[in-house]
């Protein structure tokens, strides 16, 4: 779960700043290394960040915006689901 966590807090930072054109690319890529370092499990894992990230973004923390890494988890569960 560390990594979880570890993973969750860099994106709390992203998303206090999800109007910076760098948000999106730094938040798809701390998504990304979590997933890695579970590939073996990789839907599992999408399913475990996707709702890690839910409950931070219904924690509703005036100034966060979680849409990117919702939009790009949401992605990459379509993805995973075409390759299937």
């Amino acid at each position: 779960m560390d990594r979880l966590q570890n993973c969750i807090q860099a994106l709390h930072v992203l998303a206090e700043q999800a109007n910076d054109s760098n948000a999106q690319v730094l938040a798809e890529r701390e998504i990304n290394e979590f997933l890695r370092a579970r590939e073996e499990r990789l839907s599992a894992s999408l399913e475990l960040v996707s709702k890690a990230i839910d409950a931070e973004a219904n924690k509703d923390i005036l100034g966060e915006d979680w849409s990117l890494m919702r939009a790009y988890v949401q992605w990459c569960r379509e993805r995973l689901a075409s390759k299937g």
